[in-house]
Formats: structure tokens, C-alpha cells, sequence
């Protein structure tokens, strides 16, 4: 469970990051990942953290949440791909190597890739979108 004004943070250095809305105060939680890996979570007042560790240096986790729709996210990533869909509340989304996708729901967006697409649609807010190098 979650209180209304929490943000989640989520950071990922490689493997899939989609994050979904739904109407339950509460965040699941499904992590794909090497035995090994292990994901962290840490929460401080206001701030919900999401990561990995892992013992090789680089942990490869394909995360799927399920948040509540007035959540907002601070999304970073370096070789993932980032989906974010029916999110009412702000949404901030950076990867390096991967495509950033958000679909449906509301509240400002500032989406960026540097080797990547970026695409909104269905939304309703302002969108900031930029990509440095798609090949």
C-alpha cells in the first residue's frame, strides 16, 4: 500500500521497465531477473525506491508495476526500453539505449531517449519528447 503524494522512482540498467495504472492505492511489483540479482526496494517520506544490485556489476531486470493512476514516476534507464500506460499524475522518463512510450492518461510528460524513439499518444498534457539519435 501506498498514501496519496508518493512518487516512484524507478532506475534500470538494462532489461524492460512497463509501468501500468490501476485504482488501487498500491504498487505490484513483477521482476524478471537473474537468480543473483537482487532488487531494492527503499522508501522515504514522499519517495518510493526501485533498483537493482547485482554481484557480476551490471544487474539485466525486466520489471513490470502496476501503479496507482495518480502516482507520479521518475523513470531512468540505460539499455531499456521504457512503456508507461493510463498514468494521471506526472510522468519524467529517460533512457539511453531504448524507445520511451506512454500512452493514455494525464499530467505533464518529459520524455527522452538519446539512442531511442519517443512516442506519446492518447494522452491528455503537455508533452516534452526529444531523441538525440535514432537510427
Amino acid at each position: 500500500a501506498v498514501p496519496k503524494g508518493m512518487v516512484l522512482r524507478l532506475n534500470n540498467a538494462a532489461g524492460t521497465v512497463v509501468i501500468e495504472g490501476w485504482s488501487r492505492d498500491a504498487v505490484r511489483l513483477i521482476a524478471d531477473r537473474d537468480r543473483h540479482d537482487r532488487i531494492k526496494i527503499s522508501q522515504s517520506p514522499g519517495m518510493l525506491d526501485l533498483s537493482a544490485v547485482s554481484p557480476a556489476g551490471l544487474a539485466e531486470v525486466d520489471y513490470k508495476v502496476n501503479v496507482p493512476e495518480w502516482m507520479p514516476l521518475m523513470l531512468s534507464a540505460f539499455e531499456s526500453p521504457i512503456v508507461v500506460k493510463g498514468i494521471k499524475a506526472p510522468v519524467l522518463a529517460t533512457s539511453i539505449r531504448g524507445d520511451v512510450t506512454c500512452t493514455g492518461g494525464s499530467g505533464n510528460r518529459r520524455l527522452s531517449s538519446v539512442e531511442g524513439r519517443v512516442q506519446s499518444a492518447d494522452t491528455k498534457c503537455d508533452v516534452t519528447a526529444g531523441s538525440i539519435d535514432r537510427h
